[in-house]
């Protein structure tokens, strides 16, 4: 069998690593108008019964302590932002904070961030508004992310989205920054390996070894694209460098993707189901 371009205690590390950050105590906490928390109830449990640990509504939020973990989600009318801000400026929030205000047919859906780990959103009762409350939720999550999205799966597209979005970023990176050709093989396919790791665990998946089919395949379709990389840095001097990081950012984004879709259809490990990844990406 051919030398794999990663250490592989290097992946068993990763691996306890997700393991952790994905059985991290973690939940959502609802509070503000009642109707709006109903529905976000049902939107992020699914099909499963989970219960929010907390309810209320915006004048008690003041009152509403959280710890770290425990991302606070609270749905407003336009006209009670401005109290709604003053209470949570005054409460003992720990986790993340996300206030979706309810600002009808003029929401625009834009998610605004702000120190500290809390965002705003323009919302809307519509599919829209809940996909950019949810991306919120994602983007203030910090290092719960993968432990929410695994018990809440209507965060999971999201978050996954988030993981090969950053992976391909760090892939790009590496591709501009390493000079030396084969030098940013090892890198590249550890980070594909995390990713494929993490987007397991966020679709509920066992992060042990039977991921290692998987692994096998990133490894085998990453030297594939490097060496589409390295025949485009020799056909257009002067530019291969930019080639290189193009190539490295596709590939893992192409390489997520597919993995995610993989994951959500029960990812059994299987040989001919990690085929079928390498060969959806082919085409």
């Amino acid at each position: 069998m051919a030398k794999l371009p990663v250490n592989l205690s290097k992946v068993r590390d990763a691996w306890s690593e997700i393991s952790a950050l994905t059985e991290r105590s973690a939940g959502i906490l609802l509070a503000g108008d009642q109707g709006l928390v109903s529905r976000a109830q049902e939107r992020l449990t699914g099909e499963v019964p989970l219960q929010p640990a907390w309810r209320g509504g915006v004048r008690e939020l003041s009152d509403a302590a959280t710890y770290p973990g425990e991302l606070l989600l609270v749905f407003v009318p336009a006209a009670e932002e401005a109290a709604a801000q003053t209470a949570l400026q005054d409460g003992r929030q720990e986790g993340g904070v996300v206030l979706a205000v309810d600002e009808g047919s003029a929401a625009t859906g834009v998610v605004t961030r702000s120190p500290g780990g809390r965002a705003r959103v323009s919302f809307s009762d519509t599919d829209q508004g809940w996909r950019a409350v949810f991306a919120a939720c994602a983007q203030v999550a910090g290092k719960d992310l993968l432990a929410l999205a695994r018990r809440y799966p209507a965060l999971r597209k999201t978050a996954a989205q988030r993981v090969v979005n950053q992976t391909a970023a760090q892939n790009a990176l590496i591709g501009l920054l390493v000079f030396i050709p084969g030098a940013d093989m090892p890198a590249m396919t550890m980070n594909q390996a995390k990713m494929m790791l993490q987007l397991a665990a966020i679709h509920g998946e066992r992060v042990d070894m039977d991921r290692a089919l998987e692994l096998v395949a990133t490894v085998g379709l990453g030297f594939g694209f490097r060496g589409v990389a390295r025949s485009l840095v020799g056909m257009v001097p002067g530019f291969g460098w930019l080639f290189k990081a193009l190539v490295a950012y596709l590939t893992t984004s192409s390489l997520g993707s597919a993995a995610a879709k993989y994951y959500d259809r029960g990812a059994p490990a299987s040989t001919s189901r990690a085929i079928e990844l390498v060969n959806g990406l082919r085409r």
